[in-house]
């Protein structure tokens, strides 16, 4: 009892977090850490011989990077009208076109 009469009950302990919670920004950076090799993208050599070995053509195909894509070029295949500076390098034209409107190598 206190001065005024009043009776003192006893306060409940302060309710605390549970124990994980503080761990976890210590638990994020660590799944960062584990996970950042994994973004990482090994660097490609970029020589020619590497880009030529990536998709192997048969005889009379000629290996060609065209839109970012490896193909296996031959003279009357289909190919894209928007891409023909890229055909140039490769010794292609696409200004062929046939009955239906398509577009072929030459």
């Amino acid at each position: 009892m206190t001065a005024e009469g009043t009776v003192v009950t006893s306060i409940p302990p302060q309710v605390k977090e549970a124990p994980c919670v503080d761990a976890l920004p210590f638990l994020f950076a660590a799944a960062a850490l584990v996970a950042w090799p994994a973004t990482q993208a090994p660097a490609l050599s970029g020589s020619p011989a590497a880009l030529a070995a990536a998709k192997p053509c048969s005889a009379g195909y000629k290996h060609a990077v065209i839109g970012g894509a490896h193909k296996c070029l031959r003279r009357g295949q289909f190919c894209a009208r928007a891409r023909d500076r890229q055909y140039h390098r490769y010794g292609y034209h696409c200004h062929k076109r046939d009955s239906k409107g398509n577009y072929h190598l030459e």
